[in-house]
């Protein structure tokens, strides 16, 4: 887990509390606490305004102790929304993604000629299943225009940043290589080895479900992968996305990580 997946993680965390700490506001008694010592004891004091204050008897001990959970919970919620200002700074502020290294080897093939053999160095018998010439999905050419971390052009972003995670992370894998499904040639998103054992899987990422026909498609499409034992959460990945639902591209780390433990 990467720092901006911490921070991400942390955010949903103090969210979740400030909505706890609201609702327990929400239900305590009315006024301030404030407390006079008086030799080894206190007096308690309801306080509604400079005003009006209401003294407490022992026998409510309840009632303060509300007031005390009150004042401390208050403080708590000051706590947690400076917090979560700090982070949604930071998040304002941090580089997007994709980020400046990865546009790096996006955009110069010199450098990363230079440098790729270094970042996504391979065993062998991973390097000849990745390089070994495979069928290529000729439908469409017009719509690869978003260049990936190793120079192939591909169909979105979301899925050039699922390449970069694979790359990054030591994983061999090919973009849109021929499979039959009963028959039928498709061509899935990503077809990748597991470098600890040799297991492919598939990983389509399907980017306008919310386009009737396309999830029509794609529907008729999942139906086959499971006919011929391609079973999603076990060797088919399945992520997507609406044009008001973004694809979350920060998980894409954690589902490399859940799937292919690195």
């Amino acid at each position: 887990m990467d720092f901006r997946e911490m921070i991400l993680l942390r955010q949903k965390e103090l969210v979740r509390e400030k909505k706890e700490l609201e609702r327990k506001l929400r239900r305590a008694p009315e006024g301030v606490l404030t407390c006079h010592r008086r030799g080894e004891t206190y007096k308690w004091y309801q306080n509604y305004d400079r005003e009006k204050r209401i003294y407490i008897p022992k026998k409510e001990s309840a009632l303060a102790e509300q007031l005390a959970f009150k004042a401390y919970q208050q403080k708590q919620l000051l706590d947690v929304e400076q917090e979560l200002c700090a982070i949604e700074t930071y998040l304002r502020k941090s580089p997007p993604l994709p980020g400046r290294a990865q546009k790096l080897l996006q955009k110069s093939a010199g450098i990363r000629d230079l440098i790729g053999p270094k970042l996504h160095s391979l065993p062998e018998k991973l390097a000849l299943w990745e390089q070994e010439p495979y069928q290529k999905n000729p439908g469409f050419p017009e719509h690869l225009n978003v260049p990936s971390v190793r120079g192939e052009m591909m169909r979105s972003k979301s899925e050039s940043m699922i390449a970069y995670v694979l790359y990054e992370k030591g994983i061999p894998f090919r973009y849109e290589c021929a499979t039959e499904l009963s028959g039928i040639i498709y061509y899935p998103d990503f077809t990748i080895m597991r470098p600890c054992d040799g297991t492919i899987f598939i990983w389509e990422h399907l980017g306008r479900i919310d386009d009737p026909d396309y999830l029509a498609d794609n529907a008729s499409k999942m139906h086959l992968y499971m006919m011929n034992g391609w079973i999603p959460g076990r060797n088919l990945i399945i992520t997507s996305e609406t044009a008001d639902n973004i694809f979350d591209i920060s998980s894409i780390p954690k589902i490399v990580e859940f799937y292919f433990g690195v």
